[in-house]
């Protein structure tokens, strides 16, 4: 596994890990709430023994990557395209999890033919609107509140 950043064009920090098979055909991962870009990571020599390259980046204001106050879905395409940019990685699938499936839709329509396939699994919308997180879990509450990635990590594992 290999754990960066990436500046992007607008300043903001994009945090991503690559696992899997380097140079092999691209899947990118996006997490669903709460969740971030490590949670794959005991999948590496999985997705290596398959030959597929994942890539997983923390959406705007998850794990490490710089908080985009009045974003738009669809201007996680912009940061997709960026990363794929600076890999070199011309085409891709996309999988979504949860709350991440919103933003796989965002990028096969934004990205066209960049895209080869997608995947959305138990999709969900973002957590954006007033009482988004009436009934929630406190812990996955907790998770998300944290402002401080040891914070966050701990209070998933609950040992916060």
């Amino acid at each position: 596994m290999i754990d960066r950043m990436l500046e992007l064009p607008d300043g903001r920090t994009l945090a991503f890990t690559e696992i899997g098979s380097s140079g092999a055909p691209a899947a990118l991962y996006s997490h669903g709430a709460p969740g971030w870009r490590l949670e794959l990571a005991t999948l590496d020599e999985a997705f290596d023994e398959v030959g597929v390259r994942v890539l997983t980046p923390d959406r705007p204001g998850y794990g490490a990557s710089t908080l985009q106050p009045g974003r738009s879905t669809a201007a996680w395409a912009d940061d997709v395209a960026a990363l794929g940019d600076h890999l070199g990685v011309d085409r891709f699938a996309v999988m979504r999890l949860s709350s991440g499936g919103l933003y796989a839709v965002a990028c096969s329509a934004a990205l066209g033919e960049r895209v080869c396939g997608a995947v959305i699994a138990a999709g969900n919308t973002d957590m954006s609107w007033p009482d988004a997180s009436d009934g929630s879990l406190q812990s996955e509450l907790d998770v998300m509140a944290a402002d401080d990635e040891d914070v966050a990590v701990a209070a998933q594992a609950g040992t916060a």
